[in-house]
């Protein structure tokens, strides 16, 4: 009989899958890995992003401890939507 691994990992190794267990939830919130896997780029991004505050707004629980809600992912997202690459060059200023 072989045994099953336990998700040792935080974050979601699908997007799909974070949405669909999360996005149900009141105030569905994520861990940094997590987060990092929904907007598609690295973790280090997401905390120079932090850093910065050029990135999604994010709850501070403690020193150690913030998640991003799902809904301000969705948001920072929505707010980059651009059609053509000429507004996206206005976005990279």
């Amino acid at each position: 009989m072989p045994r099953h691994k336990k998700n040792q990992g935080r974050g979601f190794k699908n997007r799909r899958l974070a949405k669909k267990h999360l996005i149900d939830l009141p105030i569905a919130s994520v861990s940094t890995p997590a987060a990092a896997e929904i907007l598609d780029v690295s973790v280090r991004t997401m905390e120079e992003w932090r850093r910065t505050g050029a990135g999604p707004q994010f709850v501070r629980y403690s020193s150690r401890c913030l998640r991003y809600r799902i809904r301000e992912l969705e948001k920072f997202q929505e707010e980059r939507l651009v059609s053509n690459t000429i507004e996206a060059a206005r976005l990279a200023v």
